[in-house]
């Protein structure tokens, strides 16, 4: 792998001199990409609390080079630049700044209240004094992002569940004719992700099981479990709203819902068995490998192989076409919504970094989304199980595990379809029957892709995938 400089610009304050860097890294093959890399250099020792990238000495003298996001004061230039719309000029190209909302009367904050959210994602946060938060995209990709413009779209059309673009930040030049590297968002008060809320919910039921008196049976009734079912049907309700907001503009050509054809079953079918193949291609290599107990696991999945086919091959034949494809969310699950005081609220429409812009933009299928979510739960409550219940509570771990996800699907689900019929939903099948068929595909879909991804990087998850893939067709 190469790596080198493709271009860059410098703005030199009394204080620092700032960069925005591109980085150009040449790959096995004839791939390339680009990521952008802002950076502050001070002389060595003069921001002592923060850990510099890497030294440097001119003369006699040393720098430290910083990465710019963890830098306050470079953090609040870009907004200044937005707020007056400046362009910095770059050797190949141009960086422009924009934004309709900002003024320098509204950028008023002290230093310490600028902060660097300390998650690892595919982009750097970065929140001005709980009012603005500020999102860098490190890879740098051609076209408009979708996470700035799939809100900009929601809020314009009347849903209120996700924060307001605000401006942003535009790479133009001989590389890209338009990569936006950053977008800023007002800032949402909240109580946490989705995932953290609800697997505290969770955590209530688990700890009343491991009572002497509960036999590890779960309760419909039990306060703590109505309190997650009543999570799970809001979580439906917002996910209808979602979309009917997404399928109700049919002026807009990038928004404009589609109708599904014969064509678009049998790609998301051949797509399915490509995803399937390569899984028991990677299971046949690494199966005696693994753990008795996972082993068991690979042999039932190579039993019902048959059945995952009839499955992927069945789609066309039992889902009838009539409705519509609509832009989605397309990473869909509880880590990308956020728990506030009105309920919640959804967040990061990047889409799967990993794939191409105009695989994120494209129209899809909605019960994606819905497919993410009921995953995310799956997880949610393996998670808890797998860190509270004991060694010898392996049975009944696993029982109200799956009770309460089978509780938590159906109640997502059965929101989700009464909210979207109520709206005239026209992004989903006429027949419950049907909707139902598609969920149980893209469930097992994502089932797959969970268990390639586990099997390569956590081993001891694979077990929540491949029991959820077996259960489908068992």
């Amino acid at each position: 792998m190469n790596i080198r400089v493709a271009d860059y610009c410098v703005e030199h304050d009394p204080e620092q001199t700032e960069m925005f860097v591109v980085l150009k890294f040449e790959l096995e093959g004839e791939l390339t990409e680009h990521y952008l890399v802002p950076l502050v250099i001070k002389e060595h020792g003069e921001l002592a609390e923060h850990h510099p990238l890497l030294r440097l000495r001119h003369r006699e003298t040393e720098f430290d080079v910083f990465d710019g996001l963890n830098i306050p004061r470079f953090c609040l230039k870009i907004l200044k630049h937005m707020s007056r719309s400046d362009t910095l000029k770059t050797v190949n190209g141009k960086i422009d700044f924009f934004s309709d909302e900002l003024s320098d009367s509204s950028l008023k904050f002290e230093e310490k209240a600028v902060n660097r959210v300390g998650s690892e994602q595919s982009n750097t946060s970065v929140v001005f004094g709980r009012k603005y938060i500020y999102k860098s995209y490190r890879r740098m990709v051609e076209g408009t992002n979708p996470d700035y413009e799939v809100p900009l779209f929601l809020i314009k059309n009347g849903f209120d569940a996700t924060p307001k673009p605000l401006g942003g930040v535009v790479y133009r030049g001989s590389l890209y004719e338009s990569s936006q590297i950053g977008s800023l968002f007002s800032y949402v008060e909240n109580q946490g992700d989705g995932w953290s809320y609800l697997t505290h919910e969770i955590a209530v039921i688990a700890s009343k099981l491991q009572g002497e008196t509960s036999q590890g049976q779960i309760s419909p009734r039990d306060q703590s479990v109505e309190s997650t079912m009543a999570t799970c049907s809001s979580l439906g309700e917002l996910t209808a709203r979602l979309h009917c907001v997404l399928a109700s503009n049919k002026a807009s050509p990038e928004f404009r819902p589609e109708p599904v054809t014969s064509d678009d079953l049998r790609e998301w079918s051949e797509d399915f068995l490509l995803q399937m193949n390569g899984l028991f291609e990677t299971l046949s290599k690494i199966d005696s490998a693994l753990p008795d107990d996972k082993r068991a696991l690979v042999e039932r999945l190579f039993v019902n192989k048959d059945k995952f086919e009839q499955l992927a091959n069945g789609l066309g034949s039992s889902v009838e076409p009539d409705f519509n494809k609509i832009r989605i969310h397309g990473d869909y699950h509880l880590g990308q919504v956020l728990k506030t005081a009105a309920g919640f609220t959804v967040i990061d429409f990047e889409g799967e970094p990993a794939r191409t812009i105009e695989y994120r933009r494209r129209k899809r299928c909605a019960v994606i989304d819905v497919s993410g979510m009921l995953r995310s739960f799956s997880y949610a409550s393996n998670f808890v199980a797998k860190n509270i219940a004991s060694r010898n509570a392996n049975e009944v771990r696993a029982n109200w595990a799956k009770i309460w996800y089978e509780m938590a699907a159906n109640t997502f689900l059965q929101t989700y379809w009464e909210t979207s019929e109520s709206r005239g939903a026209s992004h989903i099948p006429r027949s419950f029957i049907d909707f139902n068929r598609l969920v149980k595909f893209f469930v097992a879909e994502k089932a797959v892709y969970e268990l390639s991804y586990e099997l390569n990087n956590r081993p001891d998850w694979a077990d929540i995938p491949a029991t959820a893939l077996i259960e489908i067709v068992d």
